[in-house]
């Protein structure tokens, strides 16, 4: 039995809090946070932590928010992660948002929540006046607040009874491209441990409104110590922690190379780094192998918890995003569609039956993604439906196949290809001065992609951008 299945069927049917206990169990005192603050590096035991959900759990338990919904301000501090929680441990369901929106599209996902609280950051105490809301707020520092109660002597949440683990204990706002995000419904089974990691230390840097928090909870099962950092925080926090893994969305492994090319930022700690949510730098593989530094690349998404496969040095082959966690079921739809199911898929979106009922069918969930397995059971994911061009010949092809190839072409940042007409158009990015040497280059590259491709796929029509695309807080490119 792979050491995978063996940490998914420890936690199976648990629920947050039971999950907590048992890490504390297991643990003890054994280091499980860490992050920076005023000065000094704080540590926290899975011990420590447990008291701390407890405490606060009583406190929301108090003030009847049992089966209601809880905001929290989504910014990675540990008194948020501590109340996120806290709110999942006592039945409530926790929302964490990002307060960095347009106040409009803030305003709108309020009124579709209806909170019965919402924790607040000092950064966004500004924000709430704006807001539809005259409930109790709590902030996360000062008087009266999350510190606060944490620092107090309050009765300790003892007891989940009554929780059961299919009932919403997280919702997350999506970051499609879409006019309005879907609000996923994620149940208590559904964030329960499925991947097994043996690492000395991690770096988390996700904000926790992310679906990648599932990666936190998994390194917390697994005894794996992280820091909790944020993208603003990261570097200064690889200094100081020195980790062995660090994961992130495509844009910002970038930067962290481009540091580390520049000799502003020391890799030699790292043993991994995971990245999932959009396409990566074909020539990342080779550079970071070159180093010893091994290069996971994850699929999933939120309507999944997270992801649908795993990848390590041992199992892992190029090109694939890694073979289907046991966790999981897969199937493919007559159109190629990759379906999956299993107990981490979602409850719902919020207010929106039309849209589960499309997502959702007799248990499986429609990815939208094409793909196949190899006969070793090795995911490939090719491309998505709804981006899929048909050409009046009848061929279907995959806009994201092609994107791969251009993307080989080192003066190519970003590319996406479209129909014009019958024939197929790039648009480029090549980064911010474009010269007619990069473009010579460029052209030069797509005309031997050209001669190599059926006349269907090739490319005609070259578009050279000034700016780069707009993108989703995943880092995917919004179409």
């Amino acid at each position: 039995m792979s050491r995978a299945r063996m940490l998914y069927e420890e936690y199976q049917d648990m629920t947050v809090f039971q999950m907590l206990q048992k890490n504390a169990g297991k643990f003890q005192e054994r280091t499980m946070l860490s992050y920076w603050r005023d000065g000094q590096a704080v540590s926290v035991t899975h011990s420590g932590f447990l008291r701390d959900v407890q405490r606060l759990a009583a406190y929301f338990d108090r003030l009847g928010l049992r089966g209601r919904r809880i905001v929290i301000d989504g910014r990675n501090t540990y008194e948020q992660l501590a109340a996120l929680f806290a709110a999942m441990s006592m039945g409530a369901a926790a929302v964490p948002l990002c307060f960095d929106l347009q106040s409009d599209d803030l305003r709108q996902l309020f009124q579709r929540l209806t909170p019965s609280l919402v924790l607040f950051d000092e950064e966004d105490s500004d924000l709430l006046p704006e807001l539809p809301w005259d409930g109790p707020t709590l902030a996360c520092l000062g008087e009266n607040s999350v510190r606060a109660i944490l620092d107090g002597d309050g009765p300790l949440y003892q007891d989940d009874a009554g929780i059961a683990p299919e009932q919403a204990a997280l919702i997350l706002a999506t970051s499609g491209s879409s006019a309005q995000p879907k609000l996923v419904v994620l149940s208590h089974l559904a964030l329960l441990p499925h991947g097994h990691r043996e690492l000395e230390r991690s770096i988390f840097v996700f904000p926790i409104y992310h679906v990648a928090l599932v990666s936190l909870i998994d390194d917390m099962a697994n005894g794996v110590p992280n820091c909790l950092s944020s993208f603003r925080q990261a570097f200064f926090d690889i200094q100081w922690y020195q980790p062995h893994d660090i994961f992130a969305v495509p844009s910002f492994v970038s930067l962290l190379l481009k540091r580390a090319r520049m000799g502003a930022l020391e890799l030699s700690t790292f043993h991994s780094i995971t990245s999932g949510g959009a396409p990566q730098d074909p020539g990342l593989d080779e550079y970071l192998k070159e180093r010893g530094i091994f290069f996971c690349s994850l699929y999933g998404a939120t309507e999944i918890s997270g992801p649908v496969v795993y990848s390590t040095p041992e199992q892992s082959r190029p090109g694939s995003v890694g073979r289907i966690g046991p966790w999981n079921e897969v199937r493919f739809s007559e159109t190629g569609e990759l379906l999956v199911r299993s107990k981490h898929i979602m409850l719902e979106y919020l207010g929106d039956p039309e849209a589960t009922s499309e997502a959702l069918e007799n248990g499986w969930y429609h990815t939208g993604d094409v793909g196949y397995l190899d006969e070793d059971g090795f995911l490939f994911i090719t491309g998505r439906i709804k981006n899929m061009i048909v050409l009046s010949n009848g061929e279907n092809i995959s806009p994201e196949a092609i994107e791969s190839k251009l993307a080989a072409c080192t003066e190519i940042r970003e590319a996406v290809v479209s129909a014009q007409g019958d024939q197929l158009a790039a648009a480029v990015w090549c980064g911010e001065a474009l010269d007619a040497e990069t473009e010579k280059t460029v052209r030069a590259f797509i005309a031997q992609y050209n001669k190599k491709v059926p006349s269907y796929q090739a490319v005609r029509t070259i578009h050279f951008r000034e700016e780069p695309f707009p993108k989703t807080s995943s880092g995917k490119i919004k179409r």
